[in-house]
């Protein structure tokens, strides 16, 4: 049975109009999500960038104390000497380290080895100053802060959940160490910054060393399953910063991280976020125009139909 001259223009006018709107719908549905993928990267890169910055500036403040003491000509003077000196030229220290102790509200406790004499001088917001020589585990320090141009090495969360800062003072112009300066710091500071930098429940955020120790995370406890697999792919990368697409059975996203200065421990900032999160924008505007796009079909159907009937 042949098909009549006005069915064939009715599926003709449908072809001609259904064709078109349809591609173009995904053709927008595509370009919009790259496009707000591409946009969701940035902004998100920008914050994190911001994120660092007040980082840095935070930990560049807390050990600015230290730095500020090679103004000092009497504690210069102190450190200098062989032999443990009278009481009075010893106060010099215990003022050096009472400062350095309330410099910031969230120094918990400030330790001071001295090379040439073997004196540790310790004080915490619990106690006074107090005098020991056991200084052995100055090596360790020594071996890390070689690492770095900077002098500074900051160590991972200890038993109590601090930071531990390590700097060693020079005997500048010489490069003979005179001190290893301890401030042990909380982590308040780090996790006030952190929190504006993420949102919970959607994105994770990561804070670790270029040796891919963890300094912070925005969950305590990783989900089961978890990999820390990228963290040793990230630290290899040769940029300080960008992005990283990561996919495996318990994350499917994208990476972006960023690097603070040496001068503020070299810390990885990384964020991830899900694909699902990364599109989540995508496809409600896309939801929308796939929307008005039925409507506005529908009715050139409707319309078709009414001109042939």
């Amino acid at each position: 049975m042949k098909m009549s001259i006005r069915n064939k223009l009715i599926i003709l006018l449908l072809l001609i109009t259904v064709v078109p709107f349809g591609s173009s719908l995904v053709f927008t549905f595509l370009y919009t999500k790259e496009s707000l993928k591409d946009q969701a990267i940035q902004e998100n890169k920008q914050l994190l960038f911001q994120g660092k910055v007040n980082m840095e500036t935070y930990l560049r403040d807390v050990s600015f104390g230290m730095i500020s003491l090679y103004n000092n000509s009497e504690f210069m003077s102190y450190v200098r000497k062989s032999e443990v000196d009278d009481h009075v030229s010893r106060m010099v220290v215990h003022n050096v380290i009472n400062t350095l102790l309330y410099s910031d509200e969230s120094v918990y406790q400030v330790s001071m080895a001295l090379i040439n004499t073997g004196e540790r001088l310790t004080a915490s917001r619990r106690s006074a100053v107090v005098h020991t020589y056991d200084i052995d585990d100055t090596a360790l320090y020594e071996q890390q802060l070689l690492k770095t141009k900077a002098n500074l090495y900051i160590e991972p969360q200890n038993e109590s959940g601090r930071l531990t800062i390590h700097r060693a003072f020079k005997d500048i112009p010489a490069d003979d160490d005179l001190a290893y300066i301890t401030i042990e710091i909380s982590m308040d500071k780090i996790a006030e910054l952190s929190q504006y930098l993420y949102h919970e429940g959607k994105e994770e955020l990561y804070i670790f060393t270029r040796d891919g120790d963890m300094i912070m995370q925005s969950s305590p406890v990783l989900p089961e399953g978890t990999s820390v697999d990228w963290i040793a792919d990230l630290v290899e990368q040769e940029e300080f910063s960008g992005t990283m697409v990561w996919e495996d059975e318990a994350f499917d996203g994208v990476i972006i991280y960023d690097t603070l200065a040496d001068t503020a421990g070299g810390w990885v900032v990384a964020k991830r976020i899900p694909s699902q999160t990364l599109y989540e924008s995508a496809y409600g505007v896309a939801m929308i125009n796939i929307f008005f796009g039925l409507i506005g079909l529908a009715l050139v159907i409707m319309a078709t139909f009414f001109v042939f009937f």
